[in-house]
């Protein structure tokens, strides 16, 4: 006759079968042994909490719960019914598949599991910026001393020299966002040996160079920006006036740089405002200034005599 095991402390127990008419008993042993009930999640990336469960265990006995190379990751109590509940936070490890051991202290029996670390990119610093924007990017859960590829954005070539994680399967790189249009640019890190990857974003935003920043009425003055989209329409206001271009308007490559060469328009001592913005992207706006300063531009007659009086 088929039954389930109810709850029950790890050893042995009694099956008694009875003679419902004659009475007569037959006893029999069962051995409980320690179980995992529940386990979850089975994957995750380093700093998942997970909640795990068992029965089977011995009376009031402490179970210690092993955890991939870090040995025991926490202790936790077993109640009267052999049952115990408890969580615990996935530590530094390498990428891959790590055996999760349940010990009993005083039963010695042991109960397995097994849970996957996936590749993570835990930081991304700054997530915004402008192109040159020096960045740092941080991650765990890779290979044990692999290389790491990391791509950024439309770069076809991973970032050199590429990162070397550490025997616990973290990274750290350092580089300088490169010429790419605006907006929302994906960062991909692989694991060169383990091939575990994992994504991030970047926000690329706009900037603009006046070079020279000060001169006269009439100087010549150039506006380079990074981080526009490209075919859009660009405008640049200068001071109080627009910059003229054929329809007033300048066009940046696919890279989503431009250029600007034009004559400073006649306008008083002071500080202006430079500004590129683009009227399709919102976004698309950055700022800079130059100072115009006075200029002796007319004189007439160049030369003459000195006038005597008496």
């Amino acid at each position: 006759i088929p039954f389930t095991v109810l709850v029950s402390p790890y050893g042995l127990t009694t099956i008694v079968v009875r003679g419902i008419n004659s009475q007569q008993q037959t006893p029999a042993t069962f051995t409980v042994i320690g179980n995992i009930i529940q386990f979850t999640p089975i994957t995750g990336t380093v700093g998942t909490v997970v909640t795990i469960a068992g029965d089977g265990f011995g009376v009031n006995e402490l179970v210690h719960i092993v955890f991939g190379t870090k040995g025991t990751i926490t202790t936790t109590s077993v109640v009267a019914a052999g049952t115990f509940a408890t969580t615990f936070t996935v530590n530094t490890q390498i990428y891959g598949e790590k055996s999760v051991t349940v010990v009993g202290m005083n039963s010695q029996w042991q109960a397995t599991n097994t849970f996957t670390i996936a590749a993570d990119i835990i930081l991304i610093s700054p997530s915004s910026g402008t192109v040159g924007t020096l960045v740092t990017v941080e991650g765990t859960g890779y290979g044990a001393s692999e290389g790491i590829e990391v791509y950024f954005g439309t770069d076809v070539n991973p970032i050199s020299p590429a990162p070397q994680s550490t025997t616990d399967g973290t990274w750290t790189v350092t580089f300088n966002v490169t010429t790419q249009p605006i907006g929302i640019t994906t960062i991909k890190a692989q694991g060169a040996a383990s091939f575990g990857v994992d994504y991030g974003t970047f926000n690329i935003s706009s900037a603009i160079v006046v070079t020279p920043t000060a001169g006269s009425v009439g100087s010549s003055v150039t506006v380079e920006g990074t981080g526009y989209k490209s075919g859009e329409d660009i405008k640049i206001d200068f001071g109080s006036h627009q910059v003229a271009g054929p329809n007033n308007q300048f066009f940046p490559y696919n890279n989503g740089t431009f250029s600007v060469t034009f004559y400073v328009s006649t306008q008083v001592y002071s500080s202006k405002v430079v500004t590129a913005y683009s009227q399709t992207t919102t976004e698309a706006k950055a700022t800079s200034t130059f100072f115009i300063i006075p200029d002796i531009y007319f004189i007439t007659p160049i030369s003459g005599q000195v006038s005597l009086t008496s």
